[in-house]
This record gives structure tokens, sequence and C-alpha cells, in this order.
């Protein structure tokens, strides 16, 4: 017999630092994989090859949301509709009790969570499975307004779902002290990513006129702003993060203020402009492959580092909200199409290279002052060497010293400034 989850519900906390951040440019250093993106002479990118629509099991309907994990790719749709794929092609279809309304599905801790509302009640639903086809109710609750689940993310051990009216989290397992509460009016969220950390989330108030806004959380219960909330309409929706960068497709009511927001630290976020965006609309983002994608005003965009993007012809993009990758390709449907749509990643180049640098984690007081230094080594009398000032944003802070690979060995060492 299964037994309700017990939950609790309290008053979101966000400690607002820095109510407007000033946007900071500054080159991005990429430290992990480093790659060309470009096909060789003569040769058609993976990325402009979309495969599509893949077609799903008759009266499927319209895809809400696909995911991929233990081999297997999944895409949800309405009344209790979910089709499960090995290949991201042939698909298998099956239905969920309860039969709901899926609003998305996302991969985690080896397992899959589905989220949705109620067919003919107003009762939401969180549903977690193994293998796609075995589906167990863990968590429900009734929203005070619409349907409120937009987007979710796995980290930590740790599972958050955010929306237009609450947050919801818990730790896994076993799914059953659950985190419930509602965000403030004017802070609704619509996209969530883990990384560095901490979970970080992003949204914006009103359907066109509104501000935008990227928050993080190391527990999905207290948050902080770290950029925005900007002056002036600002339209986000999703955010992803790899290759240790956040990246946000931004867009405004201006294309020269619409493009992508980047960030290796939560503190500076870089700003990338797009030129040719033709309507105003901010949609998902996935990192896979060597890749970031990201849909910007109907389009989709890739970049291997963030810094430059590519716009890719034969995209599916408009209205996208949701895009996963698994087995080198990236899966994707647009919330008015009733298809999934594949891309496959670029192959590795030849002259792929492989950089190893010391990360340093900083342990202290949030917004104090600090210095890291180094020595070539530790006997007494040892030189030491500043490297950088930082006033600590978060803690504890991964620090990356990219220019350590000319020395032989370094040892480091963090001193509190005035």
């Amino acid at each position: 017999m299964m037994m309700k989850a017990q939950f609790s519900t309290v008053t979101m906390r966000i400690r607002i630092q820095n109510l407007v951040r000033s946007l900071v440019i500054s080159a991005l250093i990429p430290f992990a994989l480093c790659a060309s993106c470009l096909s060789s002479f003569g040769q058609t990118d993976p990325l402009d090859v979309w495969h599509g629509p893949t077609s799903l099991p008759s009266g499927f309907g319209t895809v809400k949301g696909v995911a991929y994990g233990n081999g297997t790719f999944i895409a949800v749709g309405n009344s209790g509709a979910i089709a499960l794929s090995t290949d991201g092609s042939n698909w298998t279809q099956y239905f969920s009790p309860p039969a709901i309304n899926y609003g998305g599905v996302i991969f985690g801790g080896g397992q899959f969570f589905a989220y949705g509302s109620g067919i003919s009640t107003s009762t939401n639903y969180i549903l977690r499975s193994v293998d796609g086809q075995a589906w167990t109710k863990v968590y429900e609750f009734l929203p005070p307004s619409s349907p409120p689940l937009k987007a979710a993310a796995y980290g930590n051990n740790r599972v958050v779902f955010v929306g237009s009216d609450r947050i919801i989290t818990t730790l896994l397992p076993p799914t059953t002290n659950w985190v419930d509460y509602l965000l403030p009016s004017s802070l609704p969220l619509s996209g969530v990513s883990f990384g560095m950390g901490r979970f970080v989330a992003c949204g914006r108030n009103g359907n066109f006129s509104g501000y935008g806004y990227v928050l993080s959380s190391p527990d999905g219960v207290v948050w902080r702003y770290d950029y925005g909330p900007t002056i002036g309409t600002a339209l986000v929706s999703g955010i992803a993060y790899g290759n240790g960068a956040f990246v946000a497709p931004w867009n405004t009511n201006s294309t020269t203020d619409s493009g992508f927001l980047i960030s290796t630290n939560l503190t500076l976020w870089n700003f990338i402009p797009v030129q040719d965006t033709t309507n105003y609309a901010a949609g998902a983002a996935a990192f896979g492959g060597g890749q970031y994608i990201a849909f910007l005003s109907g389009r989709a965009y890739t970049s291997p580092d963030g810094s430059i993007w590519t716009p890719r012809t034969n995209a599916y993009g408009a209205l996208t909200l949701t895009v996963t990758y698994g087995l080198g390709t990236f899966l994707t449907s647009a919330v008015q199409q009733s298809d999934v749509f594949a891309s496959s990643t670029s192959s590795p180049p030849s002259n792929l290279a492989l950089n190893l640098y010391a990360g340093v984690s900083v342990t202290g007081t949030e917004g104090q002052n600090y210095r890291i230094e180094y020595a070539t080594n530790v006997v007494p009398g040892a030189i030491w060497s500043p490297l950088t000032n930082f006033t600590l944003p978060y803690s504890p802070y991964l620090w990356i010293d990219s220019g350590g690979t000319t020395s032989p060995r370094r040892f480091y060492r963090v001193v509190q400034t005035e």
C-alpha cells in the first residue's frame, strides 16, 4: 500500500546580495577539454544535420519532456503517455499510473523523475522510475494556481524541482522527506541546473515585459541572487552546466541585447550577443559531447566553450523548452510539436588536447577578501608569490590555477586580506 509522503511547507529564504549586478565582460578560460569545433573542409558538421521528426507511437500527443539515463531515452506527454527508446529513433509506448499530463522528466541518481498535473483534478505529482516502465508516486501537492513545475535538476544526492510558484526538494534516497515552499509572486522560475556544488535556477517576472534573474543554492532551500534582477525586459527559460561554466540563453526586446549569459564562477557573468535574432524567445539549454546547445529565437546555437556560438541550419528550435544528450546525440522537441528531433554532435578532431589544472577549494566567510599564494616548495624560508586576490562569493569555492601547467609543482595557501 502506498503511503503519502510526509512534507513540510516553509517560507523560502533568499539572501539578496547586490540586487542589481553589473555585467562584467571578461575572457573565459577553458580549463578542461579544449578542442576545435570546426568541421573538415568539404564535410557537413553533424550538428547541422537534424533528423526529424522521429515517429512516436500513434496517439502519443505532444512531447513535454525528454531525458536520457541507464541506456534509455524517455519522452513524456499528456494523459500518462511515456515512450522509451534505446537509440532515439525507435520508440515503445507505455502508460503510467496515475495517468497525468506530464510537464517534464529528468534523470539523476540512477533513476528517472517525471512531474505533471492530474488530468481531471488540480493535484500535481512527482513520479519515480528506474527503467521508465514501472513508476511510483513519491510526492503530490495541490498548487494555489496553475500547474507550477517547469524544470528539475539532480546533484549531491538531491533533486530540486522549480516552477511558477514553488520549489520542491528532497535528498536521495529515500525521497520521503520533502521540503515544499512557495515562491514570492514576483519570482517564478523556469529552468534549473547543477554544477560547482550548487543548484542554479533562472526565471523572469512577467510574460513579455518582466525582468530576468539567476539564483543559486547549495541545498535547494537557501537561495541568493547571482545575476539580476535586470532593469528592463529580459526573457530566460533554460540554463545548463558543463565544461566548467553555466550558460543561459538571454533574450530581450532588442536584437543587440539578445544572446547568452556565461559564468565560470557565478560572480562574473559574460554576455555574448547574437545579432541574427528575429523574435524574442529564449528556450532550453544543455551540455553534452563537449558542446553547449541552446535555443534562442527559434534557432539552435552550439558552442564548445560558451564564447563563440554557431547558429545551426535545419535545427528544429521553435518554442523548444526541452533538450537532452545521450549516445552522442542531442534530442529535443518543440512544445507545439508531437515529435522528437535529433542531431549528432561533432566527432572529436585530430588535434584534441587535454589540459589538466590544479583546483584550490577555499572554505571561508562569504564576502571576505582573500589572496591565493603559491610556492615551489615548503621548506623554511620558502618564498610565497601572489596569484590572485578575490572576494569569496560562496563557500566552499573552487578556484582553478590555469597558469600552473608551466611549473613542475606548486604548493598553495590562502591568506585573508583587509
